[in-house]
């Protein structure tokens, strides 16, 4: 969702904000620089605290960023909403395949994925048609604000369901159902 989010808005922004298509396109371009550049630190804290925690973690800059970029008053303050959205997206998708690989057994990670994947681009689908609506009907700073918080109640969600292993559900690895030899940290 947020990758795309910025295409909807594109004129009000550029006309909010009196920006050049150059300007307007750093504004996307940044999205994806950051998210690039953050992709082996992702796994290694998915690693270090757990899918879980780097999940809620990442949602909530994600939050943050969604927030300043629907307040913001000038392009920089605009541009840095950006790169905390982008920060925060940059860490959910290695976390999510640790948590597939932790609760499927081998065989079905490989299906799991590409659904998760498919579920991930659906949000491109809501940046589209459905955001452009919103924001007709609430304006673009309300649209972040309401991406801000569906972002802050899958952070919550995400908190108190998601579980980093099946032995934190008080389950058996799947590594132990199985007789397999990879582990489920």
């Amino acid at each position: 969702f947020h990758r795309a989010a910025l295409s909807p808005m594109a004129d009000r922004l550029m006309a909010d904000f009196g920006l050049t298509a150059a300007a307007f396109g750093s504004l996307g371009a940044v999205y994806f620089y950051v998210y690039a550049a953050m992709q082996l630190p992702s796994g290694t804290l998915a690693d270090t605290l757990g899918p879980r925690k780097t999940i809620t973690l990442c949602l909530l800059i994600t939050t943050a960023g969604s927030i300043v970029m629907g307040i913001a008053s000038s392009f920089g303050v605009l541009y840095f909403g950006r790169i905390l959205v982008s920060f925060g997206a940059s860490f959910a998708w290695l976390s999510a395949l640790k948590i597939v690989m932790n609760w499927f057994r081998s065989r079905e990670v490989g299906t799991v994925t590409g659904l998760s994947g498919a579920i991930n681009n659906s949000g491109q689908l809501l940046a589209a048609t459905p955001l452009a609506l919103l924001i007709t009907a609430i304006g673009w700073r309300l649209s972040f604000a309401t991406a801000a918080a569906i972002s802050l109640t899958v952070a919550l969600l995400t908190w108190f369901i998601v579980k980093d292993t099946p032995r934190d559900a008080g389950l058996p690895l799947i590594s132990e159902i199985d007789g397999e030899t990879r582990g489920g940290s």
